[in-house]
């Protein structure tokens, strides 16, 4: 996937804005989720999209294993070089955490393809903000459901915080 690719462009955009990287972060930490797997629910919903069981399902399956072993791993490492290694300093090992966040941010394009492959999505302009933001909903709702994702502190607020986000005008 190249960075001119919807998906990519749609969850570049709307990570950054104010609000949304830390709701994504928080229900990743307390609730386990794939920051990818949510963002393609929105996106999804931004093209009028309300996946099946199935398509989270074949979602799922495609992106699980990828994420857990290459994503996890690299983050895990990055995290752990954050404030330095034992007897090593921050200041040394700050470049390798630096260039295993880039790692990481190719790892996630990666995980982006295999969404993208895995369903189909066409891209459309003419969704109404309000139905594609409860499209958009739905999506989070079944994957959830079907990842058995349970309620964590805020997580109303934070799912909230990022429909708002990507569908301001709904």
């Amino acid at each position: 996937m190249t960075n001119d690719h919807p998906f990519w462009q749609f969850s570049v955009h709307h990570y950054a804005v104010d609000g949304v990287a830390s709701a994504c972060l928080a229900l990743q930490e307390q609730c386990g989720i794939d920051v990818n797997l949510l963002l393609f629910c929105c996106y999804g919903g931004r093209q009028g999209k309300v996946f099946t069981t199935e398509q989270i399902d074949q979602c799922r399956t495609v992106v699980d294993p990828w994420h857990s072993e290459i994503a996890k791993g690299l983050r895990a490492v990055r995290q752990r070089l954050k404030s330095g290694f034992d007897s090593v300093q921050k200041n040394q090992t700050e470049p390798l955490r630096q260039k295993i966040l880039g790692m990481e941010l190719e790892a996630e394009k990666i995980e982006q393809v295999l969404l993208a492959e895995a369903v189909p999505i066409d891209v459309r302009s003419d969704i109404p903000s309000g139905k594609a933001k409860r499209a958009a909903a739905a999506n989070i709702a079944l994957y959830f459901e079907q990842a058995d994702i349970k309620n964590a502190p805020e997580q109303d607020q934070h799912l909230e915080a990022i429909l708002s986000a990507c569908f301001p005008n709904a």
